[in-house]
């Protein structure tokens, strides 16, 4: 849901180039191959599949937990708000020092 909602997000915001990152292997594997299945998860996988037609180029990469600390805080940041929360200025703190630490640890 998550890789959904962030292309949703993108598209929107008209992002002709995505890259999705993800620490979950499985699902990574199963969108760069486009694996058909049955399962609601692969109900999702298909409109992932299909909203991805809307960029000039799209890319699925798997990451490993501690070079994607952006991902992992923002899934288990508290308190947990139901809906959407962007910001477009003004990113938390805890936020930018994640993104730094990412930054460093990459290069």
């Amino acid at each position: 849901m998550a890789v959904l909602q962030g292309l949703k997000e993108a598209k929107l915001a008209g992002f002709p180039f995505v890259v999705i990152e993800s620490d979950c292997r499985g699902v990574i594997e199963d969108l760069k191959n486009q694996r058909p299945g049955r399962s609601e998860l692969f109900l999702i996988y298909q409109d992932i599949l299909q909203l991805c037609t809307s960029f000039s180029s799209i890319s699925f990469t798997f990451v490993r937990r501690n070079f994607n600390r952006v991902a992992h805080g923002l899934a288990h940041s508290l308190p947990w708000v139901t809906g959407r929360r962007r910001w477009t200025t003004d990113f938390p703190d805890w936020l930018l020092s994640l993104v730094c630490d990412d930054l460093k640890v990459r290069n």
